[in-house]
């Protein structure tokens, strides 16, 4: 979508006049957002790939341009939808700048917050596999062990909770498989 928005424009009739948002038709409408919805589109994807990124100088240039041009663009599609014929042009561009900066601030906050999560899972799916030799071995050893009414073993736990450490894993496996992809 981002990359036919700035085309969109040419579906329309040249010869509509109902206006939309203060522009004379549909046609001039979807020229003037379309450039602003691609911006904003790449940028969003770009700043969440930065978030990702683990080299400080290219995560933090590939930060700061993301924002910039998520501010632009957000800038540019509130001056899309609004009308400025109410107010005074200090006062119309004054409040789409503050607006832009903010949604850019917002739209950042959150893409860092999911890349964090995505980074956790990542890295716990990574550690998980590390795991199923180590539950061979206990359940290995529980197996070996003598039941005895003195002392509580993990055989008599797992045959308490129900638990079986080897689908447990599994489970949690495939879980972190399904929310990776």
């Amino acid at each position: 979508m981002a990359a036919i928005a700035p085309f969109l424009h040419i579906l329309p009739s040249k010869e509509s006049t109902e206006k939309i948002f203060g522009f004379t038709n549909m046609r001039t409408f979807l020229y003037a957002i379309g450039f602003p919805f691609s911006l904003f589109t790449v940028s969003v994807f770009v700043a969440f790939l930065a978030n990702l990124i683990e080299l400080r100088p290219y995560k933090k240039a590939l930060k700061i341009g993301s924002i910039t041009f998520i501010s632009v663009s957000v800038y540019f599609i509130i001056w899309t939808f609004w009308y400025k014929k109410d107010f005074n042009v200090y006062a119309y561009y004054s409040a789409m700048g503050l607006a832009s900066i903010t949604t850019s601030y917002f739209i950042y906050r959150l893409l860092k917050s999911i890349s964090k999560k995505l980074k956790t899972l990542n890295a716990i799916s990574n550690k998980i596999h590390k795991l199923a030799p180590d539950i061979e071995y206990v359940n290995g050893i529980a197996d070996l062990m003598p039941d005895s009414e003195d002392t509580v073993t993990y055989k008599a736990m797992l045959d308490t909770t129900g638990d079986d450490l080897r689908k447990t894993y599994k489970t949690i496996e495939e879980e972190l498989d399904e929310g990776l992809n």
